[in-house]
């Protein structure tokens, strides 16, 4: 790939070459590097980006013009990626938490961090920090970027000999297996979370090196090219096998892929595009040829596909599980006690997970009349309340039925902002023929699905990791959006879209009256449908689930089409809420769909959930956001509360189920 960059680029191969590909590929190495422990652990880590980014800003804020200062600042910047790990490793290894919400939390919380030590990218790396890790260890000969490379496979060379290293390979392999054998497997968890850190930190040194500069965000980008490389480089997603040394080989070939595109002068607006898909199907080949699970889903998908004519021996399955159910003896009322006993007999569990985001919803909005004083308990106050409810309850209905069947969805940011953006750019084109609004609509909802089922194929079809593949879809549809706009979005809103958002009965917006409807909706489909139920089997136990006749495929592929569909909606409405379309404007629902799925009692891993909590848990959360932006607080320190809120509740539905 190098070569190939050198000949189609009409360069001449030379030291300064090497040393800039050294430079360029390091970062991402030092980073994956970073993940590729967790995963061998059967870990999970989405904030590596915002730690790496982490290390950066400190570095490009604090160290000064002293060569003591600098060695300084360098150190905490590692030491603090590592503690980020801690964190993330206590609350993974020793509170049982599930790894993927942690991270997600703790990545827009150090990226709320981040904002508050660099607000916007800027600040200065000093030119002695830059020499020693991205110029020449020896003049024109050893660039620094691949011995510090060389010196991290070293670190990872004696932690792989040391019990330590054994350990993560035997908790990775079967978790069970090594603690008969002694090995304590929380403990090895927590450590290889802070090596992670460490990892991520000393990468983020690199990429200071190379930039020159501090950006907060600037790590997140690397987080679809850290998985690749670890996917590529060897290492299996089901844990216990894997390395570094294929993780970096992997980083190197994913950055000449990218110098490529640069030689060949592809556009800067297709190049996203490009990369999110080469990404993908390479992971999805490294995924097949690994041995991963995905050879086992494919295998599964061929004898769903083999059997589809015993559909109806599936339903006849289902009925007779249902009959059966129907058949059980009636429970003695004298026995049970009161009305109110048996309603708490037969509900208990519901209200668990529904009544408290009510009363801590409650207890905000008490909270910002306190604090705000006049402005809250008016019309214009819940009226706002309600429209900025609406968009992060539209997605948590799609996330939240993504969730119950045992997957995320990640892509919901730019499925949102894609959509809106074709929405307003159709109608600037056809708008002024008649009937085409309504086309318009089915067209654009009909992308939605096509999302849904395009993520649901890497998934089922696949077995790519569902949080990987959404990841990578994200990437792609942000290409998408990027070759449809050329990087400025056009086009107009309909005028049916503002009106729905414009002042109507009582001072309160008709786009309500859409809110009470997918409040119905989405109780209704979640709790009184057959695919409701099926969601909630699959998500419970996917083999259990597929033995008693339940279409495993098809539930998880509905409810990737259900995500899509939602984003779409979200898509429409917040065009005609904010009157324009602009690039990334789905980006900033992402967390607050997923904290109201979790906030309202659905179960990280899946198998429990219901719309009434959801609904209240995008309540919440709205009311929160507003309470922050009346208090005049930044958008780093909404972005930090988020991040906890959704910490505290999976810390509170973790201690409900202990």
């Amino acid at each position: 790939m190098f070569v190939a960059v050198v000949l189609l680029g009409g360069i001449s191969l030379s030291y300064f070459q090497v040393s800039s590909a050294a430079s360029g590929m390091a970062p991402l190495a030092l980073a994956a590097m970073g993940e590729t422990v967790v995963i061998i652990v059967r870990g999970f880590d989405l904030s590596a980006g915002a730690i790496v980014s982490l290390s950066n800003v400190i570095v490009a804020s604090q160290a000064g013009d002293s060569p003591g200062n600098q060695m300084l600042w360098s150190c905490l910047a590692v030491l603090a990626a590592g503690g980020v790990g801690a964190v993330n490793g206590y609350l993974i290894a020793y509170r049982r938490l599930q790894p993927i919400v942690v991270t997600l939390a703790t990545m827009f919380m150090v990226s709320g961090i981040n904002l508050m030590i660099l607000p916007f990218p800027g600040g200065n790396v000093p030119i002695g920090t830059s020499n020693f890790f991205a110029g020449d260890l020896v003049e024109g000969v050893v660039p620094a970027a691949a011995v510090h490379v060389v010196v991290a496979l070293l670190i990872w060379a004696v932690v792989k000999k040391t019990r330590f290293g054994t350990a993560l390979y035997s908790v990775g392999g079967n978790e069970e297996a090594a603690t008969a054998r002694g090995i304590r497997a929380a403990r090895t968890k927590f450590f290889s979370y802070v090596l992670a850190g460490l990892f991520y930190g000393y990468g983020g040194l690199l990429l200071s090196a190379n930039t020159g500069s501090g950006d907060p965000l600037g790590g997140n980008a690397l987080l679809l090219s850290i998985f690749a490389a670890v996917v590529i480089g060897g290492t299996r997603l089901g844990g216990g096998r894997g390395g570094c040394l294929g993780t970096v080989l992997a980083a190197f070939i994913l950055m000449q892929i990218s110098s490529l595109m640069l030689v060949l002068s592809v556009s800067t607006n297709i190049a996203p595009l490009f990369q999110g898909v080469i990404v993908l199907v390479a992971i999805a080949i490294a995924s097949l040829l690994s041995g991963s699970p995905a050879m086992a889903t494919l295998s599964g998908v061929r004898a769903t596909l083999a059997g589809a004519f015993g559909a109806r021996r599936s339903f006849r399955m289902e009925r007779k599980i249902r009959v059966q159910e129907a058949l059980k003896l009636p429970d003695n009322d004298e026995l049970a006690g009161g009305p109110i006993r048996r309603f708490l007999l037969q509900y208990g569990d519901k209200m668990k997970m529904i009544v408290p985001v009510y009363v801590l919803l409650a207890c905000v909005i008490i909270a910002s009349a306190l604090l705000l004083g006049s402005t809250v308990l008016t019309v214009n106050y819940f009226n706002s309340l309600m429209l900025l409810t609406l968009i992060t309850a539209l997605l948590a209905l799609g996330q939240g039925i993504v969730v119950i069947s045992g997957g995320m969805d990640l892509s919901v940011g730019q499925a949102v902002t894609l959509c809106g953006v074709l929405a307003a750019g159709f109608y600037g084109q056809f708008g002024h023929i008649e009937g085409m609004v309504p086309l318009i609509f089915v067209v654009v909802l009909a992308v939605g699905a096509l999302i849904g089922v395009l993520n649901a194929i890497g998934v089922v079809f696949l077995g790519i990791p569902a949080v990987i593949m959404t990841i990578g879809a994200n990437g792609v549809l942000s290409g998408f959006t990027l070759l449809y706009t050329n990087g400025v979005p056009s086009g107009t809103v309909p005028e049916s879209l503002r009106w729905l958002f414009g002042r109507g009965w009582y001072g309160f917006a008709p786009a309500i009256m859409i809110l009470f409807a997918l409040l119905a909706i989405g109780w209704f489909l979640v709790s009184r449908t057959r695919f409701g139920w099926r969601v909630l089997s699959v998500g419970s136990n996917p083999v259990v689930a597929g033995l008693s006749g339940v279409p495993v495929a098809r539930t998880i592929t509905l409810a990737f089409v259900v995500s899509g569909l939602c984003s779409a909606s979200a898509g429409l409405l917040l065009i005609g809420y904010t009157g324009s379309a602009v690039l990334n404007m789905g980006e900033a629902y992402l967390l607050p769909a997923l904290a109201a799925v979790f906030m309202g009692g659905t179960l990280a891993t899946g198998g429990r959930g219901h719309y009434l909590g959801i609904f209240g848990g995008a309540f919440l959360l709205t009311a929160i956001g507003m309470l922050v932006t009346g208090a005049d607080l930044s958008h780093a320190v909404r972005q930090i509360v988020l991040g906890a809120v959704v910490l505290a509740a999976i810390l509170f539905l973790n201690e409900s189920e202990s």
